[in-house]
């Protein structure tokens, strides 16, 4: 291995191998099973205002996604989606994180800002969420809040369902915007009674 350190290579085959993913593999929902729950707008704006007030302690205690020193008070959290199931009592919410260039290790001075996507599941308690960071994807250090949101949209919607174990089964039966995608088994993995 001229001129390739062994970490490096190894490095190289394990970001090649997406940890089980087949690389570029895309798993398009079908028509019949596209989650399209309709909320009233009054519902989705108490909703949002519910969980920003709970996803900004979180990242006030350093919590979940927000684990990185990077995060502090200045840091803008975005709700840029919340999806329902059809009872409404399980969401899943795509979360943007907003921090100045300088909050980055080495900063691109040509950009004001960078963003860093998150999603979380919740579900509804009485006056509030239980919320759980989803670890599949997270995008980081993009400079367009809007690239970044379809982006996760992306990967979360086509390529959630491609994950594969190293046995190579993939992990998950669909992606989250599939209405099966509520009664699938990851609820009780993240949510134990």
């Amino acid at each position: 291995m001229k001129g390739l350190s062994k970490i490096a290579f190894w490095g190289l085959v394990f970001c090649a191998s997406r940890c089980g993913q087949d690389v570029g593999e895309r798993i398009y929902t079908p028509v019949e099973f596209k989650n399209n729950v309709q909320v009233e707008p009054n519902l989705y704006e108490n909703d949002k205002q519910i969980i920003l007030a709970q996803l900004k302690e979180i990242k006030d205690n350093g919590l979940q996604s927000f684990y990185s020193n990077e995060y502090f008070d200045s840091t803008v959290i975005i709700i840029d989606s919340i999806i329902y199931s059809s009872d409404f009592n399980k969401v899943v919410i795509f979360a943007i994180a907003k921090n100045p260039i300088t909050r980055q290790l080495k900063p691109n001075l040509k950009y004001e800002w960078y963003y860093n996507a998150y999603c979380y599941l919740a579900t509804r308690r009485e006056k509030t969420f239980e919320l759980q960071w989803l670890k599949v994807f997270n995008l980081i250090n993009f400079y367009d809040e809007n690239e970044i949101s379809e982006e996760i949209k992306l990967q979360y919607f086509t390529e959630f369902a491609t994950l594969k174990d190293t046995g190579g089964k993939y992990v998950y039966p669909c992606n989250l915007n599939d209405k099966r995608f509520w009664s699938s088994t990851i609820w009780d993995k993240h949510f134990q009674k």
